[in-house]
């Protein structure tokens, strides 16, 4: 874990589910993922879809 005024890194280890992925797009640009690069994706096309929207 590493934890300073600029950023606080955890790793966890989880299965990957659709509840996961809601509550880590809950944090919106507060938080990135970085590992696995699945679920990394997953969250970038999210996001990518969102904005093309607007």
């Amino acid at each position: 874990m590493v934890d300073s005024d600029q950023e606080v890194k955890i790793k966890l280890k989880l299965c990957v589910t659709l509840d996961l992925v809601m509550e880590l797009l809950s944090f919106g640009e507060n938080m990135k993922v970085i590992e696995p690069k699945s679920l990394a994706g997953q969250i970038k096309q999210v996001h990518k879809k969102a904005y093309k929207q607007y």
